[in-house]
């Protein structure tokens, strides 16, 4: 999962934070990925993460523009 799918989920369910985007698809992840693909599903969201650069702290509509047109 990349960071900017992470976001829009985020945002859809009402949170405000990169961090907690983040934090949902790690306590949600069991629910979301098969079992044999959560660690490389996780591993890719921190990777595109980091890609971006945008702090935890941020909001994510402001984490989102720093995405641009990433897929």
């Amino acid at each position: 999962m990349k960071i900017k799918e992470a976001l829009r989920i985020g945002l859809a369910s009402d949170l405000s934070t990169v961090d907690e985007a983040v934090r949902n698809i790690e306590i949600h992840a069991g629910n979301m990925f098969v079992y044999e693909e959560m660690r490389a599903e996780l591993k890719e969201l921190y990777e595109t993460w980091d890609k971006v650069g945008c702090d935890k702290k941020d909001s994510i509509k402001a984490a989102l523009e720093m995405c641009g047109n990433d897929p």
